[in-house]
């Protein structure tokens, strides 16, 4: 036979896992946006050579399994770039959103095209504010943007080393 006490500690854990859900679906469709805001297939303009991939592996994140992110293209600057979006596991659980955009010459340039306010550099990256409130961090290696939303109650220290491994990774292929 069920207790009150029962019965209350199920909503709560049915309130929490909507909550939850509801936070991870506001991120998706964050990340989503980002990369559709203006782009189109990469057919219509291939600004790289080859399509940005995201590596399935960088560090300790393993990209989702099921999923298979095809690159996009958005206005940048005063020209085109590539752009992929994909999230990163830790284990069983969804740890980093990623759109990794190509080409960027510098930092400040892709968190202005991307309209982030409240901007300060944290480590290598740089860290700010998306217009729906989500904190957003983004790292450059060689010519690859990667914007980073975690989704682990992460530092933004973690955010702009854990988005660092995937430019990383993304170059070294």
């Amino acid at each position: 036979m069920s207790t009150a006490r029962d019965k209350s500690t199920r909503q709560m854990t049915v309130l929490v896992s909507i909550a939850a859900a509801v936070v991870v679906l506001g991120v998706v469709v964050l990340i989503g946006w980002l990369s559709s805001q203006a782009g189109s297939k990469a057919s219509s303009a291939n600004p790289a050579t080859t399509p940005i991939v995201l590596p399935r592996k960088a560090g300790d994140l393993v990209i989702d399994p099921n999923a298979q992110p095809s690159p996009t293209t958005m206005a940048l600057g005063g020209g085109q770039a590539q752009t992929v979006t994909g999230t990163y596991y830790q284990g069983n659980d969804k740890e980093l959103l990623v759109m990794a955009v190509r080409p960027v010459s510098d930092i400040s340039g892709l968190v202005d095209d991307l309209g982030i306010t409240a901007v300060r550099q944290v480590g290598a990256g740089m860290c700010g504010r998306y217009s729906t409130g989500q904190d957003v961090c983004v790292v450059r290696g060689d010519n690859v943007g990667v914007v980073g939303v975690g989704l682990a109650d992460q530092t933004l220290e973690q955010v702009v080393a854990q988005s660092a491994a995937v430019a990383t990774s993304i170059v070294s292929q």
